[in-house]
């Protein structure tokens, strides 16, 4: 999503990667801050160690482990950085990680993103611990607060070995057909209680000129062309409300705390700052103000 990659960029990579450079911690040696697809976004000498980062907005739960019918994984990632490297290819990245000082000291492997779903950082650790071993690799994994680092998981194996003679698996996700639900199909996957709410909250973007978008199994509500909120339709929550995103804007004036509804972690409620489990159409309101985009023109 051109959204997410632009907050990737603004609010998580580009502000590490100054703060480090800053503090004369790290030397960019190659990077890809339009997140064009690369298997890693930055490689570079880290506080005098080869390292490849990789940033995301937020890390959701079941995004440690890879799963062949799932999309994006920490562990696919390492895969699909390591394979080529130990196998010499010459590719960008691959020969970033060289030019850094890989050879004579394993790969360093960075994860920095703003948020961590709960449970996440478990299996992170459990993952990396284990592939580090088999794999040969080091890990940071941090946490971007807007101004500082707080390193969360450090750890991994620094001996030398025979690089090509490790074998790595071709982690690659089976891609799957896209969905798009719809106004009916929504209202099918959300049920008589979920879609009566629904139905009140289009109906009500609707008088408020916002236009409304259908993604996949969700709704983008879209003032300005600029998305403000999605609707999912989810059965993956044991929340009975609707479940609706929102991003907070430099505007927000409430804390996540203060906003209505009921707080949603869980795989498949999408990757939006806030998330919550609203019951009508006004708490849909209330939230999309309460974020500073409700007195945006359409």
């Amino acid at each position: 999503m051109a959204s997410e990659r632009y907050r990737e960029k603004n609010d998580v990579h580009l502000p590490i990667l100054r703060s480090l450079e800053t503090l004369g911690r790290y030397q960019e040696i190659w990077g890809d801050p339009e997140a064009t697809g690369a298997r890693v976004d930055s490689v570079g000498v880290l506080d005098g160690l080869p390292t490849a980062i990789e940033f995301k907005v937020s890390v959701a739960a079941g995004d440690a482990w890879f799963e062949p019918n799932g999309a994006w994984s920490v562990e696919a990632k390492l895969s699909g950085t390591l394979l080529p490297l130990y196998g010499g290819q010459m590719d960008p990245v691959s020969s970033a990680i060289r030019a850094s000082g890989f050879g004579e000291r394993p790969l360093t492997f960075v994860l920095a993103a703003s948020r961590y779903a709960d449970g996440v950082i478990d299996e992170l650790e459990k993952m990396l611990i284990r592939r580090s071993n088999d794999w040969i690799f080091r890990y940071q994994v941090w946490r971007w607060d807007g101004s500082q680092i707080d390193v969360l998981l450090n750890g991994g194996t620094a001996i030398s070995c025979a690089w090509p003679e490790i074998q790595l698996p071709r982690q690659v996700p089976r891609s799957k057909p896209r969905v798009r639900l719809g106004l009916e199909g929504m209202r099918q996957a959300l049920g008589p209680g979920r879609s009566s709410i629904f139905d009140d909250v289009i109906e009500t973007a609707c008088r408020r000129g916002w236009k409304i978008v259908f993604v996949g199994r969700s709704a983008v509500v879209r003032v300005g062309g600029t998305p403000i909120a999605t609707i999912y339709a989810t059965d993956g929550t044991a929340h009975s409300g609707l479940i609706v995103g929102v991003d907070r804007s430099r505007g927000m004036g409430s804390s996540p705390e203060a906003l209505p509804g009921t707080e949603v972690v869980g795989k498949g409620v999408g990757h939006r700052d806030i998330t919550r489990s609203i019951r009508s159409a006004a708490q849909f309101v209330e939230m999309v103000n309460a974020c500073g985009h409700g007195q945006r023109s359409a």
